[in-house]
């Protein structure tokens, strides 16, 4: 694990490739483990995603996506608006980093990460399946306490 490396408190995605959750399920794609691999299929909605939920608000920086060699695929690299991709395919994807339920009270700009407590990766053109055998989250995460301010600083 890298330092500021954030872990998923769970995964999800449109539906399982093969309907087989030990094989291919969400789980594989933050499981620290290169040799297991995520594949997600269309759902009902016809739509392609993998669902990352980190269980409270963090500060991004950058999610990368690795194949089965540990080689980097593409990464987004987040600022306090938006989420930029590099590498291979990019066009073929969209991520979207935000807070799901209440944003906490009195968060500080910050320009080199983006908050959020939820990261949805979809398919937008391209393959019937997204694949995925790791994905990183770095940045800092954020723990609401009565000295939340100091941390931040």
């Amino acid at each position: 694990m890298l330092v500021g490396q954030i872990l998923p408190v769970s995964a999800e995605q449109s539906r399982t490739k093969h309907d087989i959750e030990l094989i291919s399920g969400a789980q594989n794609a933050v499981d620290l483990n290169t040799e297991t691999s995520s594949r997600a299929v269309a759902g009902s909605d016809g739509a392609i995603w993998l669902k990352l939920n980190l269980g409270h608000v963090c500060c991004v920086n950058q999610i990368a996506w690795y194949m089965s060699n540990s080689e980097r695929r593409r990464s987004w690299t987040c600022t306090e608006t938006e989420c930029i991709c590099q590498g291979d395919g990019c066009n073929g994807f969209s991520l979207t980093f935000n807070i799901v339920g209440q944003p906490p009270d009195g968060l500080p700009s910050r320009s080199n990460c983006k908050y959020g407590n939820t990261a949805k990766i979809q398919r937008v053109m391209g393959a019937d399946t997204i694949v995925v055998f790791e994905m990183t989250i770095e940045g800092l995460n954020i723990y609401i306490h009565d000295d939340f301010e100091k941390t931040l600083k």
